[in-house]
C-alpha cells in the first residue's frame, strides 16, 4: 500500500542520514543552511520506464550497473548535465596519461 515504506526509500534515507553523521556536515535534505546536493534520474532510461514513482528509488538502487543519473548538483553547482561531467575531457585525458605511465612499468 502507499503507506508502506519501500526498501529503496529506507536505504536511501539511511544513506543520507549516515553520510551526514559520518561526515559531520549538514547534509541529507534540501533546506536552508544545508548544501544543495541532488541527483536527477533519467526518466527515459529503460530501467525506469513504466515504473511507479514509489518504486523509482528501489529501481535506481537495485537495477544494476546502468547509469540512471542524468544530472548532478553538488554544493549548489551543476557538475553533471545530460550524463556528462563538466570536467569530462580533462578527466579522460588524465586517465589516459595515468594508464600510459602505468604501462611503462
Amino acid at each position: 500500500s502507499e503507506s508502506e515504506r519501500h526498501v529503496g526509500d529506507f536505504l536511501w534515507q539511511g544513506a543520507l542520514r549516515g553520510g551526514a553523521q559520518a561526515s559531520g556536515r549538514r547534509l541529507g535534505a534540501l533546506a536552508a543552511g544545508k548544501r544543495a546536493d541532488l541527483i536527477v534520474l533519467d526518466g527515459e532510461h529503460p530501467n525506469l520506464c513504466g515504473i511507479a514513482l514509489r518504486d523509482v528509488l528501489g529501481s535506481f538502487i537495485f537495477c544494476g550497473n546502468d547509469n540512471l543519473v542524468r544530472d548532478v548538483l553538488a554544493g549548489g553547482r551543476w557538475v553533471v548535465r545530460a550524463g556528462r561531467h563538466e570536467a569530462q575531457d580533462s578527466i579522460t585525458a588524465r586517465f589516459k596519461r595515468t594508464l600510459a605511465e602505468l604501462r611503462e612499468f
